[in-house]
């Protein structure tokens, strides 16, 4: 099942050097943190990427894009390709324009195990759609599905670009059948906002996906007067092990596994909406026959509460 169930969003810009943030533009949600708001000395940084070993190699994926300094001349950086990191914000000075970078490209990388030899590691990762076909012998796998990147928004006259957010990243396992085929998409990154003295946002990155496994592409980076005064973007934050929970009657319950951002605290539910939040971490009952579905939110140093999640829990007949 997939770990990452929430999207980034891109920076704000920074309006003009007279502003409170001097015009820097805020950084691009990341897979695992939030941008950072533009000040009058830098531009916001990009949020935290995904750190996956699957290739066997740590990895950092869908990293945010950076905000760019107010009253400079710099283009934004464009995205690492296949990575799934946003685009960098352009900045400028008075009576010039520089563009926002483009968002990276995603990847689909498939790794699995054919009898005892070792396994097996396929990555997609030219931009578009392909098939897989599971060989024989093969039952289940895992998968890392990363989307493009948001393009960052551009900079003029004295002010900065938002960064573009970080392409969502899915990681986890998923059954398939030997000889059928899987559908592959690997999204391309957003472009950059054009060099121009007038606003232009950066645009969104593209939809990476294998089989019912999609991962959304990162929202654009906004242009330097696009508002929102450098606020850097959120993060998609809350990750949970397993959205759906098998026992069977009297069973040991373990307590539920969830995880967001550093420094923010984590509240569970029993409704999708309204209720009463506990911040003890339920451990399910399995003295009944029954599903249970619970729902999880994140809570940030600000006081923000992200959405719900939410995992479920079937008591299996013994």
């Amino acid at each position: 099942p997939p770990k990452l169930l929430q999207s980034s969003t891109g920076g704000y810009g920074g309006g003009n050097a007279n502003s409170s943030t001097g015009g820097s533009g805020g950084g691009g949600g990341g897979a695992q943190g939030s941008g950072a708001n533009g000040t009058s000395a830098s531009g916001g940084a990009g949020g935290t990427g995904y750190t996956s070993t699957i290739t066997g190699t740590s990895t950092i994926y869908g990293l945010g894009g950076n905000g760019a300094k107010g009253n400079t001349n710099v283009t934004g950086a464009n995205g690492t390709a296949n990575r799934g990191n946003g685009g960098g914000g352009g900045g400028a000075s008075s009576s010039n324009s520089r563009a926002g970078g483009s968002g990276g490209s995603g990847i689909v990388i498939l790794k699995y195990t054919i009898g005892s030899s070792a396994p097996t590691l396929e990555s997609f990762t030219t931009v578009g759609a392909s098939t897989w076909t599971a060989p024989t012998g093969v039952t289940s796998l895992e998968y890392l599905v990363v989307a493009g990147g948001g393009g960052g928004g551009n900079g003029y006259d004295t002010g900065g670009g938002g960064g573009g957010a970080a392409g969502m990243v899915l990681a986890g396992t998923l059954s398939v059948t030997p000889g059928q085929s899987y559908e592959v998409v690997v999204g391309a990154g957003g472009v950059g906002g054009d060099s121009i003295r007038s606003n232009r946002n950066g645009e969104d990155g593209n939809n990476s996906q294998f089989d019912s496994v999609v991962a959304f592409g990162g929202s654009k980076g906004l242009g330097s007067r696009s508002g929102g005064n450098g606020v850097g973007g959120s993060g998609g934050v809350i990750q949970i092990t397993n959205p759906q929970i098998d026992y069977c009657l009297g069973d040991t319950g373990e307590a539920l596994l969830a995880r967001g951002e550093t420094g923010g605290t984590m509240k569970w539910y029993t409704v999708p909406t309204g209720g009463t939040a506990s911040t003890i971490t339920p451990i399910p009952d399995t003295t009944t026959v029954g599903i249970t579905t619970y729902y999880v939110s994140q809570v940030n140093s600000s006081g923000c509460e992200s959405s719900r999640v939410s995992i479920t829990v079937n008591i299996n007949p013994a």
